[in-house]
């Protein structure tokens, strides 16, 4: 409370986020091996109630004091076990210990308001979707004072309000009539029911469905809706303490399918046996047609009052009851959240999500000359160790060997390296080993895993062929030679075995031709490029590509996702505010499909993760031209849902800091996404040490399933069997290649759904995908996804 201080010794190392209960405020308390012995926090209500300041440092034993120097009560509790508290309704968040009035549109509420508060805080009234007569006004708030009462009435309101033109629908008690609108009454209307004059009003067909005379008229569909409208009192506090109620209206109404069309969105079918009740046995003054009064079994009196619907707001509503409502309603469509972790001692170019569970994360000199050391960062633990490297990996390309290293080829300013590494994860950390260079330097070079194991690089400035490393030479490809004026250009290996072009990369693709294409091997160092589909836009420069494959047809779906991309093109080839598609199931015969999908905001420099509930993370980059010439970074993320029809875009809450050239984004096994790099062109220091992680939604829809047992490797093929305590929840089996990123690029990274074949009480059976050109070898996380596209934590699996 006011004036009071709080103080607590944090004995472990560690971040400590804190909020209060009560209003949005958060604050965080790092805990280092060596640090200060005391912090000490103000907590204040103005302009804004927060934490001031919101992030301390202090030592392994030291202590905080947080000095309440504000008037409000509030909280300094622990983030992980005491959330910020939401206004609920019946005792669920957003949803409706309050009273549920229930009524059908158009029955008036009659309110007798009394304030029992006998102290000095002022109360009021407020309707949502209705008014009442306060004297000669209409209104739809009114203040109370201490022990004042006041009676108003209102009417239930529409569910929903007719498009121009569907008033003429037979209605009932829906107020879809046309004279239906006067929804003001005063107190001194006792008994009278303004709907006698059009209760049992005739409707002309003919004139709402479009019909002509002699021609059959429209059928009518009956549709019973229910909708839920809040009161209460405008005070937050007293909103947080349950002053609330809700009027939950019902509205039947028969419309001819032309009609619903007009409302852009579904409506409910009724249940025949509801609407029989409702439709034919009742009329508005509570009687039946057969002359006894059938008010008891409606919840109506004579004059219309609605019925009390107890708590719960289970009444008597003639369409039943609402379903029960999802776990954390509230947060189940929510957009995610972003948490910042400390800030990393080096620049990130480059990340690879390591079957340790540890990411690797380097960046070279990034021609600032930064050390020539790499660190492997635990999110776990927040762990960080570091390993030397001895040449200059800046802009380098990087693939997954099969036995899960990585390999790492080419890099160093002006494409002055011609060298090849590979990184050895190992415990806590891993080791770099340099191995036999490439025929060329290649600096930002794509590198790609083959479904044999092993690796191609194609690009790279000043280099002119394809290459491709046999685990101990590399060897140029005869046949090949493509044009590649980007640097880093998409590359994605297929299941029919061809290598897809998607004309992503940095810098300007081909102008002098504009398509996609796809590399066919023909043998071990022989292949041919061919000409594929255009897209729509084919400036795709510093945009991003992703694949999904779905194994549980034959044969497998494929399909490509490019994303965002065009700085210099001509004005009618970029648009980079787009997402294009492809089915390339059989990419001979496949054009790019002519629906473009639009996403929030235009995007270059952009990365695109795959999350394990098939949604695609899009993050960072910035609406306008290169990261040096007016970004304009784009802080929200958004995740785009394919499966949705049309597919959908979420926006996510804004990040701290802009990601946009030398940006990374990681799937983590958790479920959430790393942040990492990123030039901030507006900053002295330009290359950024901070590190965000977004949590998408469904961390925070229920609970997860979790996987007991699964096997470490599987081949080609093979079948393989998770044991689950959740085995009954599990719709989907995913595989999700690991992150390898440099510059908006990952050629790699790919979804794959699997086919699940047997389901116990406690294993789910899946089958690895037979051919290696849709699962190229090398280590995937494996997620077990519930109905309601809740993840488990990934489990790593070597395919061989």
């Amino acid at each position: 409370n006011t004036g009071a201080t709080f103080t607590h010794t944090f004995p472990a190392a560690g971040t400590f986020e804190y909020v209060c209960k009560f209003h949005p405020m958060l604050g965080r308390v790092r805990v280092l091996p060596v640090g200060p012995a005391n912090a000490s926090v103000s907590i204040v209500d103005a302009p804004t109630p927060r934490f001031t300041p919101d992030d301390v440092t202090i030592g392994v034993g030291g202590t905080v004091t947080w000095v309440h120097g504000g008037a409000m009560p509030h909280t300094v509790s622990d983030a992980s076990n005491s959330p910020l508290d939401s206004y609920a309704l019946n005792g669920r968040t957003f949803v409706g210990n309050t009273p549920t009035i229930v009524g059908e549109s158009g029955y008036r509420i009659r309110w007798y308001v009394f304030d029992l508060d006998l102290g000095e805080r002022w109360h009021n009234f407020h309707t949502h979707g209705q008014r009442f007569r306060v004297g000669h006004e209409t209104a739809d708030t009114r203040t109370i004072g201490p022990a004042e009462s006041f009676v108003v009435d209102t009417v239930v309101p529409d569910v929903v309000l007719l498009p121009p033109g569907c008033e003429h629908g037979h209605d009932h008690g829906c107020g879809c009539h046309p004279h239906h609108h006067e929804h003001d009454h005063g107190p001194h209307d006792h008994g009278h029911d303004d709907r006698s004059e059009h209760d049992h009003a005739e409707h002309d067909d003919s004139e709402a469905g479009g019909s002509q005379p002699g021609e059959p008229k429209p059928r009518r569909r009956t549709y019973c809706l229910q909708g839920d409208f809040l009161v209460h009192c405008h005070v937050e506090m007293h909103m947080m303490m349950g002053m609330t109620a809700l009027v939950r209206a019902v509205q039947t109404v028969e419309l001819t399918d032309a009609e619903v069309e007009r409302f852009g969105f579904d409506l409910p079918i009724a249940d025949p046996g509801c609407c029989e009740l409702l439709c034919h046995n009742h009329d508005h003054d509570g009687h039946g047609h057969d002359g006894h009064d059938d008010s008891a079994e409606h919840g109506h009196d004579h004059h219309g009052a609605p019925h009390h619907g107890g708590h719960g707001g289970h009444g008597t509503a003639p369409c039943g009851d609402c379903p029960d409502v999802p776990h954390h309603p509230c947060m189940r469509h929510s957009a995610g959240r972003w948490d910042r972790i400390p800030d990393l001692d080096i620049f990130v170019v480059h990340a690879a999500m390591l079957p340790t569970g540890r990411v690797l994360l380097w960046a070279g000199t990034a021609e600032v000359g930064d050390p020539l050391v790499s660190r492997a960062w635990d999110p776990a633990t927040d762990t960080r160790t570091s390993q030397s490297y001895g040449d200059d990996l800046f802009c380098s390309g990087h693939a997954w060997l099969p036995d899960g290293r990585l390999l790492i080829a080419g890099g160093a300013p002006s494409g002055a390296l011609d060298a090849t590494h590979i990184f050895t994860p190992a415990g806590t950390g891993g080791t770099w080993t340099k191995v036999n260079d490439m025929n060329q330097a290649r600096w930002y070079p794509t590198v790609l895993t083959l479904p044999d194991g092993r690796i191609l690089a194609a690009s790279g400035s000043g280099a002119s062929g394809v290459e491709i490393f046999d685990g101990t030479n590399w060897t140029f490809v005869t046949g090949a030679n493509r044009n590649f004026p980007e640097l880093y250009p998409s590359l994605h290996q297929l299941p029919n075995g061809e290598i897809f072009y998607s004309r992503a990369g940095w810098a300007m693709a081909d102008t002098a031709d504009t398509h996609t294409a796809t590399l066919h091997l023909s043998g071990p160092v022989t292949g041919a490029w061919s000409p594929l589909g255009q897209q729509q836009f084919n400036d795709r420069q510093e945009g991003t590509a992703t694949i999904q494959i779905d194994t549980t047809v034959t044969p497998p779906a494929v399909r490509l996702y490019m994303i965002g991309g065009g700085v210099s093109g001509a004005a009618t080839a970029r648009n980079p505010q787009t997402v294009e598609t492809i089915t390339l199931t059989n990419p001979a015969a496949t054009a790019w499909d002519t629906t473009v999908l639009t996403m929030s905001y235009p995007r270059t420099n952009v990365n695109a993760v795959t999350l394990p509930d098939g949604t695609i993370f899009i993050v960072g980059g910035q609406r306008a031209g290169k990261w040096n010439t007016d970004p304009q970074p784009v802080l929200e993320a958004e995740i785009l849902d394919p499966t949705a029809t049309p597919p959908t875009f979420t926006t996510t809450p804004p990040k701290a800091f802009p990601r946009q050239y030398h940006s990374v984004a990681v799937l983590l096994p958790d479920g959430r996404v790393l942040c990492a790099g990123g030039v901030d062109p507006t900053q002295a220091n330009r290359d950024q040490r901070a590190m965000e992680i977004y949590s998408p939604p469904y961390l925070d829809a229920g609970p997860r399933p979790t996987i007991t047992v699964a096997p470490p490797t599987g081949m080609h093929g093979a079948a393989i069997t998770i044991t689950t305590p959740d085995a009954g929840r599990v719709a989907n089996v995913c595989l999700i290649r690991p992150n390898s990123v440099t510059h908006h690029t990952d050629t790699g990274h790919r979804y794959i759904r699997l086919p699940i074949t047997a389901t116990t009480a406690s294993t789910v059976t899946c089958t690895l995908p037979a051919a290696a050109t849709t699962a190229p070898p090398g280590p995937y996380m494996l997620f077990i996804v519930d109905g309601d596209r809740i993840p488990s934590v990934g489990h790593f699996i070597n395919i061989t």
